[in-house]
């Protein structure tokens, strides 16, 4: 009887234990991989040459079995892990990646219509996840006087928020 109390006592223990740990399946930041989305809106771009082609947008999403969904103007893509397309529309561009994403990065290249002259800029990207009405992440890009290419590379993930965020032209 007295083995049968010790073996209890320490089961209980143990599962006390088990239960006090984190949740494994979280970040540091409480999320759990998820959906994560990128909304990539043009307020100001008209001097920028959109009808090329040569504005382009690319990205990856991690783990790399995932589903990359992209959205621009009407037309609607899917790809493995990763993609690279033109940038059709000043309007907006969605990224979304669905599954257990942890980690996607987005970079864009801008080629202005009219080198070496002052092209304004602006540009809002936002970062959702989950499908929240809310953004993780906002911000708002303004310039007067980009003259050549733009290439603007982002990368947020769960686990440390934004870690990259560079734009050169």
């Amino acid at each position: 009887m007295k083995k049968h109390r010790i073996f209890t006592v320490l089961a209980f223990l143990l599962f006390s234990l088990s239960a006090c740990n984190k949740d494994e399946t979280k970040n540091e930041n409480g999320k759990a991989p998820g959906q994560i989305s990128y909304l990539l809106s043009f307020n100001e771009a008209d001097g920028f040459d959109f009808e090329s082609g040569l504005c382009t947008m690319s990205g990856t999403a991690f783990p790399q079995e995932n589903t990359i969904l992209y959205h621009s103007g009407t037309s609607i893509t899917e790809h493995s892990n990763e993609f690279e397309k033109p940038i059709t529309s000043v309007i907006g561009n969605n990224v979304l990646a669905f599954d257990s994403v942890e980690k996607l990065s987005v970079s864009f290249k801008l080629v202005p219509k009219n080198a070496g002259e002052p092209t304004p800029l602006e540009f809002a990207f936002l970062v959702f996840y989950n499908n929240e009405e809310e953004p993780t992440y906002y911000n708002n890009y303004i310039s007067d006087n980009v003259t050549g290419d733009f290439v603007h590379e982002f990368t947020y993930s769960l686990e440390n928020g934004v870690e990259v965020e560079t734009n050169t032209h």
